[in-house]
């Protein structure tokens, strides 16, 4: 459907504009990174702070969203090996709540 990937081509655009300033202001997502993968974002701790020392040092995955179409996204879990679907959608501003909240144990470092 080209159409609803050019659709959520901007809904992924709009999200990365406004994510980083969401992750910082909640306790449990604070600290977090993300990076386009596959056509959504992936939310992820990284234990060193300089970049170029991350090849050697896979970055710790916490979350998935993606775009669902219409600015809503579907929120996974990393579960050691593989993305777990979970029950949650909405705006990425509403996901990153949901992450501060109910999913925060996951989200802290």
């Amino acid at each position: 459907m080209p159409g609803r990937q050019l659709h959520s081509k901007t809904d992924l655009d709009s999200a990365i504009a406004s994510l980083e300033p969401l992750l910082q202001a909640g306790d449990a997502t604070r600290g977090m990174r993300f990076e386009r993968s596959r056509g959504g974002l992936v939310l992820f701790r990284h234990w060193l702070d300089d970049p170029s020392a991350w090849p050697e040092n896979e970055p710790d995955r916490r979350f998935r969203l993606s775009p669902l179409g219409a600015g809503r996204f579907g929120l996974s879990l990393w579960r050691g090996d593989r993305w777990e679907r979970l029950p949650f959608e909405g705006t990425v501003s509403g996901l990153v709540d949901i992450m501060n909240t109910v999913l925060a144990h996951w989200a802290r470092e």
